[in-house]
């Protein structure tokens, strides 16, 4: 206990001085004081090793209440057995889980504090009147997690004496993740809390918090990360020998329902990846709830075959953009040191924020509790008014009605009994309304299916030459530059997704959605909206309009859009299909061998349209989006690319 002590004041010293508050509208920040805190990461299983210590510290000059919620996320097995850490420990099939742990803390003026989430804390050291301006520390009390095992997040908000949230921006925190190794040294990983501002309008008084987005309350979670890593299982020398990197992914999705009901809608995360030689690769998949993995096991059952391992990739490192369609979410990278004497040393990433998602990440509160009423019938009767008074005079323990305890501070005072009394006059108050995303943000979160996975999407030349991307926009979709409107090819791969299956056609002759769907954001050619409008791809005529608006919504003019460039995409005969293995229009570097870009594995296939003078694109910019459906109609995760014309008049 006595060597936690010390690694949390230094892990205090290393968070910042908590000596000034400074409000800052609409910021989220890894390192400034916010009026709520995400700890992506809680992790604790003593099985082998594993606690973690949080602090938490008052920046402000003013006492602050701080009402939190542990995310629990660990896996349970529905048979014999566990999940963590192990799954094959489990005799049954692991389910996903989620329940909250609730607890309060109370912070004096510009007061630290921390714990260890095994232990938990129920001893704090400011007593009633003792601190500046008789602050104190009553009511604090963080439960014990026990032995675990327990994966999943924490997040903390500060509140008014009501409990609602409160705009109070000073809060700070970090989180250390400790695994004890009987043979070696303990491996230790630590990193800031992400912490989330007030707007200026700041938080309401109803049950939903909205993180982002139109009318926010708190500034919202990031929209896209990247950062620069190691591939997994890319060897590293240094004096003291070899080792062997792979990084663990967390992704922690910032909607959340803390009545109970578990995380936000599922939502999608693309992963787009570039090596060293500025080849592209790219996966998705959905993430529901909290997320916590190993890069290479994102994309395949096989390590060494996923784009996230150094011998797909070819290069010791590359660059991972990160990007969440229909919410935010706060991402850790543990990067992972192994030597061959099997000690490892674990650094913790928060990557670099992008953009923050277009709509609202929605926070449901728990329902206030009407004071007073102890079996939660929605009013106070005179019994429990009795029950109240005697939890008042001691005579009766707290567990009979917690509910007389508005500051969670163990005991019932005066004021409380007369709250209790005015309930059973007046009744229990309404509950407010929960704000929906949908009615908030105007936007409709994604329900991602099984759907293929767009694999590798790019441009390459007339004769197959797969072109780089000069950089991404500011959204982060790559942008690959032709000199001419013509006289070069789109490349789609696509593969698998959980269903296993993919479409292998680009074009529906009864007018139906095919295997590949490409849009465009710009008219090509003329225009024209009829659809498959040419001749043949030497003799072209006519061209393709622009999808207003620019989504997948199915619609007749997606239908109609869709088949009208799908009709356009060639699989060597002529006709709008998937190539054959073996017979894809890129180049290989071997004499006389053509292969998918992205080569990961033989369920790859590919799609090329060669873009002829009919349908030529306009000068500037062009977005162009793609996603495959299974033969089953399940849809996949979109992607997108920009098609640059260079203005040569210029």
């Amino acid at each position: 206990m006595r060597r936690w002590v010390a690694v949390m004041l230094s892990v205090l010293v290393l968070s910042g001085s908590p000596f000034s508050a400074e409000r800052v509208d609409a910021r989220n920040s890894a390192n400034a004081p916010a009026s709520m805190l995400r700890y992506p990461l809680i992790h604790l299983d003593d099985s082998v090793g594993v606690d973690t210590l949080v602090t938490l510290t008052n920046t402000g000059f003013e006492p602050v209440r701080v009402r939190c919620f542990y995310e629990d996320a660990t896996p349970r097995c529905d048979g014999e057995g566990v999940c963590v850490p192990d799954g094959m420990a489990c005799e049954g099939t692991c389910q996903q889980h989620f329940e909250t742990i609730e607890f309060f803390v109370s912070l004096t003026p510009r007061q630290p504090t921390g714990w260890q989430v095994s232990a938990g804390r129920s001893e704090f050291p400011v007593g009633d009147g003792e601190g500046p301006g008789g602050s104190s520390n009553l009511g604090s009390r963080v439960p014990p997690l026990g032995r675990g095992p327990f994966i999943g997040a924490l997040m903390c908000y500060t509140i008014g004496p009501d409990q609602d949230p409160i705009a109070a921006d000073v809060l700070i925190g970090s989180a250390l993740v400790e695994t004890e190794r009987d043979d070696a040294a303990a491996d230790i990983a630590a990193y800031d809390a992400f912490g989330l501002g007030s707007t200026e309008s700041g938080p309401d008084a109803d049950l939903g918090l909205l993180l982002g987005g139109q009318d926010a309350e708190l500034a919202g979670c990031p929209g896209a990360t990247s950062l620069p890593f190691f591939f997994d299982f890319a060897t590293l020398e240094s004096p003291a020998g070899e080792t062997s990197v792979t990084t663990d992914l967390v992704i922690s999705p910032c909607s959340v329902d803390l009545q109970g009901e578990g995380t936000g809608s599922a939502s999608v995360v693309q992963f787009l990846i570039y090596n060293e030689f500025g080849q592209r690769f790219s996966t998705s998949r959905t993430v529901d709830g909290h997320f916590f993995q190993p890069l290479h096991t994102f994309d395949t059952a096989i390590p060494q075959r996923s784009i996230f391992a150094v011998t797909t990739a070819g290069t010791l490192t590359g660059h991972l953009t990160v990007q969440h369609i229909g919410g935010g979410a706060t991402t850790l990278a543990l990067e992972r040191h192994e030597s061959m004497e099997g000690s490892v040393s674990t650094a913790v990433y928060a990557p670099s924020i992008g953009r923050s998602p277009l709509e609202s990440d929605l926070v449901v509160l728990p329902a206030a509790v009407c004071l007073g009423d102890c079996n939660g019938d929605g009013r106070v009767a005179v019994n429990e008014l009795v029950t109240g008074v005697g939890i008042a005079l001691q005579t009766k323990p707290i567990d009979v009605c917690s509910s007389f305890d508005r500051d969670h501070n163990g005991a019932v005072a005066v004021p409380e009994l007369i709250s209790g009394v005015r309930n059973a006059l007046d009744g229990c108050p309404s509950v407010p309304q929960v704000a929906t995303v949908e009615n908030v943000a105007g936007t409709v979160l994604p329900n991602p299916s099984d759907g293929p996975e767009i694999a590798y999407f790019g441009t390459v030349t007339a004769n197959g030459f797969v072109q780089e991307s000069i950089g991404v926009d500011e959204v982060g979709r790559p942008i690959f530059e032709q000199p001419f409107g013509q006289g070069f090819s789109i490349v789609i791969e696509v593969r698998p997704g959980l269903s296993g299956r993919i479409g292998t056609s680009a074009f529906s002759e009864v007018g139906a959605l095919p295997g590949l769907q490409v849009i465009l954001s710009r008219s090509i050619g003329d225009g024209s909206v009829a659809v498959c409008d040419v001749g043949s791809p030497r003799e072209a005529s006519g061209g393709v309009p622009a999808k207003v608006p620019f989504s997948f919504d199915d619609t007749q003019d997606l239908r109609d859009a869709v088949n009208d460039l799908g009709c356009r995409f060639d699989n060597g005969n002529g006709e709008p299909m998937a190539r054959g293995r073996g017979f894809n229009c890129t180049r290989s570097d071997t004499p006389g061998r053509t292969d998918a870009v992205s080569s990961v594995g033989s369920d790859i296939r590919q799609f090329c349209l060669p873009v002829a003078r009919g349908w030529s694109f306009p000068t500037g910019d062009t977005v162009v989006a793609a996603r495959g459906q299974d033969d089953g109609g399940n849809a996949g995760a979109a992607d997108e690319i920009v098609v640059r014309v260079v203005d040569r008049g210029r």
